[in-house]
Order: structure tokens, then C-alpha cells, then sequence
């Protein structure tokens, strides 16, 4: 029989734009929780992702 445990998985983010100029924080998996997706595989670690943009 295989046991299933919920996941507790925080991602958070946040954006701003000023004069056409848009800049994007976002991190993924905040507090490191391990985890498997399935039997043997490892969930992601932390991803922190920054992006600026401008638009013409």
C-alpha cells in the first residue's frame, strides 16, 4: 500500500511597472521544502527568477 503526505509548497511574487519598464521577483519552493513528485524523483529546490522588460 502506498502512503500519500500533502505537499507544502509556497511560491511567491511580486511586479512593478514604471514608464514602460516592468520588473518581475518570483521565487518558487520559498522555504526549501523536499518533496517527491513521484517514488524516487525529487521535487524542484528553490527557484528564484528576476526579469526586467521595457516596451516601446
Amino acid at each position: 500500500m502506498e502512503i500519500k503526505v500533502p505537499i507544502h509548497l509556497w511560491n511567491a511574487g511580486i511586479g512593478y511597472n514604471w514608464k514602460g519598464l516592468e520588473t518581475r521577483l518570483r521565487v518558487e519552493n520559498l522555504f526549501q521544502y523536499y518533496y517527491v513528485e513521484l517514488e524516487r524523483n525529487m521535487g524542484e529546490e528553490r527557484k528564484i527568477s528576476f526579469n526586467i522588460s521595457k516596451t516601446f
